[in-house]
């Protein structure tokens, strides 16, 4: 199976928009707006510990919201995930939740 992360390398936004469509089909707007920031946040931590691959993102994903937090605090670009990532407990663990919908194409 093709790395859709390691062939777009450097390219955030390509394998953003191949894994989580804009559209929503109807649905509440705000899970793929909160999927999307919580994976660029993720993928902006891979590009600057240079572990930016497939299996990375998928274990990263499965952290503890409160611990991907820690991960992404230094990370320059990972505001808005971070955001998503310390709403209520509940709501946050939605987020993640609905992130790992989409990425089971990875």
């Amino acid at each position: 199976m093709k790395d859709i992360i390691k062939e777009n390398r450097g390219d955030i936004e390509s394998i953003i928009e191949a894994v989580i469509p804009l559209e929503n089909n109807g649905s509440n707007p705000i899970w793929n707006v909160s999927a999307r920031e919580i994976l660029r946040g993720i993928l902006q931590y891979c590009l600057e510990t240079d572990s930016l691959n497939s299996k990375q993102v998928r274990s990263l994903i499965e952290l503890k919201p409160k611990n991907l937090v820690k991960l992404l605090e230094d990370i320059e670009g990972t505001e808005t995930a971070i955001g998503f990532l310390t709403s209520s407990e509940m709501q946050s663990l939605n987020y993640i939740s609905n992130l790992k919908r989409h990425i089971r194409t990875l």
